[in-house]
């Protein structure tokens, strides 16, 4: 039902409007009555109202004074006056406060009551175009979430064509994911912690459901963003702003996680988180060192914080020692040593035996795969079997023997399969190309993904090969082309900031101002007033 405040100083007629409307129309629920507009708008105050009745003349505060400060304040409440024949021409001046129903005095029984059901026709249309609005509203919104969802999915584990395919989605629905640094927590539920608290590890997959629902619950109405992986850990985008905390900030959001979620299932979530980044598409660095963070717990046979972070330092010491075997034998591959390639692997099997935790074996040989794409330049085919063999020694890598079985598999496939780059001179054309797109379409939402398709070779390749011959990565040579553009583009003091921005490729002047001031020291206004 909806609401009617009944304003009338004469007590006849509020008795009679009271006893008349609810038989007249049963849409109407009358909250209140009193006999001035003073009153009236203490009733307003307290509680909504959908339509105030109103005389003309009252003591302390007429209908039209009433109409007007209703019209100001409670513009979604609807108006109706009730005039004598001597006021009917007054009466009509409150048209100005949206008021368009009027009943003359004495009131006519079907005059009240066709006025009551078209107001309240109005209040059935309002109700239902808000209805739909809000449908429309949620309904975008996980439109939206859930193109956020893919696209982080795709940044942080390498899907290159998806990225291709999303990242101008993004730019197109302005979403801007973080206005300075973002940063990847991963959140994992593992093996040895169902196992220690005497839970199949069947569960694992129920738990990493629980776990991701408990995670999106936390942090609505924040600007975090979850999502899940390839493996189907929980993982949080954490915007960083400028001048913030990050630790304590990291610190409370995994609390808030872990509390709710030791509630349901009297487990504590293990969790590591990345490097900040400044780049959406540099986000898969960000999540890599969290993972990092997690290897470096591997090789710790003690109690590990129950939050990891990523230290450079850490890493070196506890995992440099597995990262020089995998260069190792990522040479021999490349030089198809096989002699070595027995003793290198050998080596590597009884140093993960006696270093790594059985549960996290997988996780060390998936890591050992991932550099080994990194560092040669491998097909499709040769990709695709070596993880179809992974799927199918998951359970055996349990023994040194089995480990090294594995290795030389790998190796046997990539000898087979691997695609030696070609001469210096073809390697500087692929860069060379790839510059030149990306000084023609810098303004885009470019990655290099799409560059690496259009050359026809492996993202892998195309990624490792730039940094080598530039020294820098490629989505720091795209920054620099943009932000000297913007700052060319800054000497001109007609053209807006905004304009700016999106110019040179940004969707968030905030993130744009950020990505400058930390290039040139200086945000683009002082830049500006420089030139």
């Amino acid at each position: 039902m909806y609401k009617l405040l009944i304003v009338e100083d004469e007590q006849l007629t509020r008795n009679f409007l009271k006893q008349i409307i609810p038989n007249l129309c049963n849409k109407w629920e009358i909250i209140d009555d009193v006999m001035d507009g003073k009153d009236a708008l203490d009733v307003l105050a307290k509680e909504h109202v959908d339509l105030v009745l109103t005389d003309i003349k009252m003591p302390v505060m007429d209908g039209i004074e009433l109409c007007r400060h209703i019209n100001k304040s409670y513009p979604q409440t609807h108006c109706a006056i009730l005039s004598g024949y001597g006021e009917f021409n007054y009466a009509k001046s409150a048209i100005n406060y949206n008021v368009n129903r009027y009943l003359l005095k004495p009131i006519v029984n079907d005059e009240l009551k066709n006025m009551l059901e078209s107001i309240a026709d109005m209040c059935d249309k309002n109700q239902f175009d808000k209805q739909k609005y809000t449908e429309l509203i949620i309904a975008s919104n996980k439109y939206q979430e859930s193109i956020i969802a893919r696209f982080l999915k795709a940044v942080v584990t390498d899907s290159h064509m998806e990225v291709q395919s999303l990242y101008p989605i993004l730019h197109d629905l302005k979403i801007n994911l973080f206005d300075t640094e973002g940063l990847i927590l991963v959140l994992q539920i593992t093996e040895d912690n169902l196992i220690k608290n005497n839970i199949k590890i069947s569960d694992i997959i129920l738990l990493k459901l629980l776990l991701y629902n408990t995670a999106k619950k936390q942090v609505t109405n924040t600007s975090v963003q979850v999502f899940i992986d390839a493996d189907e850990n929980t993982i949080l985008l954490v915007p960083i702003e400028e001048d913030e905390s990050t630790d304590t900030l990291i610190y409370q959001i995994y609390s808030m996680i872990d509390e709710a979620y030791y509630e349901e299932t009297k487990l504590h979530v293990f969790s590591a988180a990345g490097s900040s980044e400044n780049e959406p598409l540099q986000l898969n660095i960000s999540y890599d060192n969290a993972c990092k963070a997690f290897l470096q717990s591997l090789f710790n046979k003690n109690e590990v914080n129950i939050i990891q972070f990523y230290s450079h330092e850490a890493y070196e010491k506890q995992i440099g020692i597995f990262n020089s075997y995998i260069s190792n034998f990522t040479y021999s591959i490349q030089n198809n040593d096989t002699v070595n390639l027995e003793v290198i692997s050998k080596d590597i099997s009884h140093f993960l035996y006696s270093s790594i935790k059985d549960s996290y074996m997988l996780k060390a040989i998936n890591y050992m795969i991932y550099k080994l794409k990194t560092n040669i330049k491998l097909n499709e085919d040769a990709i695709s079997k070596i993880y179809k063999l992974l799927v199918e020694s998951k359970d055996s890598l349990t023994t040194a023997n089995n480990i090294k079985s594995f290795l030389l598999n790998i190796a046997n496939i990539i000898i087979d399969n691997i695609h030696i780059s070609g001469s210096s001179c073809d390697e500087n054309s692929l860069i060379e190309q790839t510059k030149e797109f990306i000084y023609q379409h810098y303004m885009e939402p470019i990655s290099l993904a799409l560059i690496a398709d259009k050359l026809c070779i492996s993202y892998a390749y195309l990624s490792n090969l730039f940094h080598e011959m530039e020294g820098k990565s490629y989505i720091k040579f795209l920054t620099e082309v943009r932000l000297k553009h913007a700052a060319n583009l800054l000497k001109n003091n007609d053209l807006k900031l905004d304009y700016i921005t999106k110019k040179v490729g940004y969707i968030s002047v905030k993130h744009f101002s950020y990505v400058f001031k930390k290039y040139y020291g200086v945000t683009p206004g002082e830049y500006r007033k420089r030139k």
